[in-house]
């Protein structure tokens, strides 16, 4: 798939605004949820709203890819969470501030 000029696709893959850390895949997640574009411009308000148009008729004109793409990612998010290291739970990180007070008062 060849990308217009206003997407690029970067060293890792991941397919952005051209002049902006935006991902593609965050915009067409929303769009698959049932955002419209108007809806897209106020989550994404750097973009200009004729650049959310064309992405859109882009989306259309290479679905399958794009798809595909959305697809991918998710499956990269998917795998990323599995292997992340779970975050202490509230309970946990106040026993761990009641063991530093302790100490300190030591």
């Amino acid at each position: 798939m060849i990308l217009p000029d206003f997407l690029t696709r970067g060293e890792d893959g991941a397919i952005r605004f051209t002049g902006h850390r935006i991902d593609l895949y965050h915009l067409l997640v929303l769009y698959d949820e049932g955002l419209i574009e108007e809806q897209l411009h106020f989550e994404y308000p750097t973009l200009p709203f004729h650049l959310i148009l064309d992405v859109i008729v882009f989306y259309h004109k290479n679905k399958a890819e794009l798809d595909n793409y959305v697809a991918t990612v998710d499956a990269r998010i998917k795998r990323l969470r599995a292997a992340a290291t779970p975050a202490p739970t509230v309970a946990e990180l106040r026993d761990r501030r009641s063991a530093l007070k302790s100490a300190r008062s030591e």
